[in-house]
């Protein structure tokens, strides 16, 4: 398989009653060029009983020198990422490479995902997805993909989102339109189906969605005014109702770059408020996964102090390396600008305690 640019090559594959795995599983050797090939693998006994590993190994094409940073082929790979999850699609693990030095290496000597044993179900989907260049001036219309659905299906819901025509929902977001169909949203969302299907439908032919912000209501469709409901939302801008409404039709999410984007933190919060735990759980996974010490202050005190299953792993990174993220720019300004933080203080005295425990 040739990787063609601003697309994705992407290899999965299916394990059964992974637990009583003892030895290592090797994939089939795939290839994304004609000088890349590799092999995906399985170790359900690293590092003692309590981890397992997945492994992308690269193995060297005919055309290839053992120089693999003479070629210019992976100068157009943007990322390459690893992946466990279940077989209904909701992801156990997620790790990625992005920098051209972390590709170059991965290139040379492998990549590895090491995770938990206790996550592992009995049958999961493994598997690779290596991106080429994508344009970066708007990111929004560019998505992956964190399970497996059939690009030609994609395409389908991807042309049948915000088609004003076939909608019957319309979402006014700040004064645009969004359009949807309600059969859609009830099939993934029980906030929606609740909305739409429930009491709120016979309350004199209107729908709250929040009795503060959000209201809709039924429409008559005399003329080519067809829409069942009308939906405004006034929480949210329309970037963030957008990729919501991308995730219901597709499974897809945004690929920012930056995991202290206000974009994917306003993502994980319109989760929560539409009841979608899968996108919430995906979310949570791709800030786990680039959490590192240069952006690991500024995420526990602006954004993760709110939600206990983020804030209590991050606070113990922080803590455990403290030395090194007390050094950080983030954190220095963080201290310089205390007031700018609503939890500085109590989370400080946290960090503080777990450092020098009485």
């Amino acid at each position: 398989m040739s990787l063609p640019t601003g697309k994705t090559c992407l290899f999965e594959f299916s394990l059964n009653d992974v637990k009583k795995f003892n030895v290592p599983v090797d994939f089939p050797i795939f290839s994304t060029s004609g000088i890349h090939s590799w092999q995906l693998s399985f170790n359900p006994r690293f590092n003692g009983e309590e981890n397992f590993n997945l492994s992308l190994m690269p193995k060297l094409g005919l055309k290839s020198d053992k120089n693999p940073s003479n070629h210019c082929s992976y100068n157009n790979i943007t990322d390459i990422a690893l992946f466990v999850k279940t077989l209904g699609g909701q992801v156990i693990k997620y790790g990625t490479t992005r920098s051209k030095e972390n590709i170059l290496e991965c290139v040379v000597k492998g990549m590895w995902m090491c995770c938990s044993r206790s996550l592992l179900l009995n049958d999961v989907i493994v598997g690779v997805k290596i991106y080429t260049d994508r344009a970066e001036d708007n990111l929004v219309d560019s998505f992956f993909q964190l399970r497996s659905v059939p690009l030609n299906l994609i395409n389908a819901w991807t042309k049948d989102l915000n088609n004003s025509d076939r909608a019957d929902v319309k979402f006014k977001v700040h004064g645009s339109n969004l359009y949807a169909s309600s059969s859609v949203l009830t099939s993934r969302s029980e906030y929606f189906k609740t909305m739409f299907n429930g009491k709120w439908r016979e309350c004199h032919s209107k729908i709250s969605a929040d009795p503060q912000r959000t209201s809709s209501k039924n429409q008559k469709n005399n003329n080519s005014n067809q829409y069942k409901y009308e939906v405004e939302i006034v929480d949210f801008n329309q970037e963030t109702i957008r990729a919501m409404l991308h995730f219901l039709y597709t499974n897809e999410i945004p690929p920012y770059n930056d995991v202290c984007d206000d974009r994917i933190w306003s993502l994980f919060i319109i989760s929560e408020k539409y009841l979608l735990d899968d996108l919430r759980a995906i979310i949570k996974n791709y800030i786990f996964d680039r959490l590192d010490e240069e952006n690991a202050a500024k995420i526990l005190f602006t954004y993760a102090w709110k939600w206990p299953d983020l804030k209590d792993p991050i606070l113990k990174f922080v803590v455990d390396k403290f030395n090194a993220i007390r050094k950080t720019v983030g954190y220095k300004n963080i201290v310089a600008s205390p007031l700018g933080y609503p939890s500085f203080f109590n989370l400080n005295t946290e960090i503080l305690l777990k450092l020098y425990p009485d």
